[in-house]
């Protein structure tokens, strides 16, 4: 709250300021010139001691209560100001990335549309593809046991001949015991 000046600054309240104190004057002076007659005349002078009452509360008021003072002096307007431009830049560079972003969006829709539509076109000659290479590869699969087996086999028959062959050699190499 702002401090409180005795006179007004405004032309209006200044008016209003010495209309009352003017009024307030008069009624002073208008009791004193009435005192002696207090006794004789009591509502007329008490109805003038009561405006006297009401001009003085409403000098008060006008004075100390009702004056309005700018709350903010113009460095306080100013950074307001500054403050209302640097969120308006904010904002501006707000809707520019949104902007941006819905067209980044857009395009992504766009690519996952196409995709889409590339994944419908290719599906049927994907699983004609797949039962084409389901075969071969069961056909794989067989000749493959197939052929384990016969290495199988042919090692077999390798580790027999050699374990023949070297049961033969150990006999013909081996010393006469006497």
């Amino acid at each position: 709250m702002g401090k409180f000046k005795l006179y007004p600054e405004s032309k209006a309240d200044r008016i209003f300021f010495w209309g009352i104190f003017v009024t307030y004057v008069l009624a002073v002076l208008y009791l004193q010139w009435t005192a002696p007659l207090w006794r004789m005349s009591f509502p007329r002078n008490f109805y003038a001691f009561l405006l006297l009452v009401f001009m003085a509360g409403a000098l008060w008021v006008l004075t100390f209560v009702a004056r309005v003072t700018p709350s903010q002096s113009v460095e306080d307007y100013t950074a307001t100001l500054a403050d209302i431009e640097n969120i308006s830049k904010k904002l501006s560079s707000l809707a520019e990335f949104l902007t941006r972003e819905r067209k980044r969006v857009e395009e992504s829709e766009a690519t996952l549309n196409r995709l889409k539509n590339e994944k419908t076109e290719l599906e049927p000659v994907v699983s004609a593809q797949r039962e084409t290479v389901n075969a071969i590869l069961t056909a794989h699969a067989k000749a493959t046991a197939s052929r384990a087996w016969k290495e199988r086999a042919l090692a077999f028959l390798i580790g027999v001949i050699t374990s023949l062959l070297a049961t033969l050699l150990y006999e013909l190499f081996r010393s006469p015991v006497k």
